[in-house]
Order: structure tokens, then C-alpha cells, then sequence
């Protein structure tokens, strides 16, 4: 399975526009995120489906290596997760999942809506 989407993101009013590259059969995912209105760079993260992530830019001479225990959206995505019910986000009636004590997953019938970590991260 493989697609390319380009959405647009607003983190408590740090606004981006992101292209995703997904590609389960080489099990990688590549975020490419151009900030917006003033604030410098782009950002590339680079997650691999062992869990490790490499989040680099352009702006900054340094790699930073993270660790999930998930890796990256599997096509089972599902599994092992808890239904939380239902709840409205963004116009879409959403079903919702937790997974793993630190993620939500917000979805319609079809796809991925929107996730949302539930832990900081370090």
C-alpha cells in the first residue's frame, strides 16, 4: 500500500503545510513539513516502521532520533485498540481509538481522520 497525501496543520497556531509519502511494503513514512507565515524552514521526519524516527531541517545541523513502540500506521491499524465511542471533529462524525496508552485515532467509515498524541514527547 502506498499514497501521498498534503494536508494542512495548525498546532496551537503554528500553521504548516505537510505532504505525506506512505509506503507499507518498504515500511516508511516521510512527513515534509513547510511552516507557515514567518516561521522558518521545513522539517522532514522520516519514521520507519521498527518505531525509530528521524526528524532533521535544513535550518539546524542536527538529527534528531526518536523512538515509538508503535512504528508507522500498519494496514491492521486497528488491532489492539479500544473504541472510545464517537465524537464530532472538523464537520466528520468520527469513531474513536486509543491504542498503546499515548495515541487517539479519530476515523470515519473510510480512513484516518486525524490522530492525536496523548503524552508529551520528549
Amino acid at each position: 500500500m502506498k499514497f501521498k497525501a498534503t494536508l494542512f496543520q495548525n498546532r496551537t497556531n503554528k500553521l504548516a503545510l505537510t505532504t505525506l509519502y506512505y509506503d507499507w511494503k518498504l515500511g516508511a513514512n516521510l512527513n515534509i513539513i513547510a511552516n507557515q507565515l514567518g516561521k522558518a524552514g521545513t522539517v522532514w521526519d522520516l519514521e520507519w516502521n521498527n518505531g525509530t524516527s528521524f526528524i532533521f531541517s535544513r535550518d539546524e545541523p542536527v538529527c534528531k532520533v526518536l523512538h515509538f513502540d508503535v512504528g508507522i500506521l500498519t494496514p491492521d491499524w486497528l488491532a489492539n485498540s479500544t473504541h472510545l465511542g464517537q465524537t464530532e471533529t472538523d464537520t466528520f462524525v468520527c469513531d474513536v481509538w486509543t491504542k498503546a496508552d499515548f495515541i487517539n485515532y479519530y476515523a470515519d467509515v473510510h480512513f484516518l481522520l486525524h490522530n492525536s498524541f496523548t503524552t508529551a514527547l520528549t
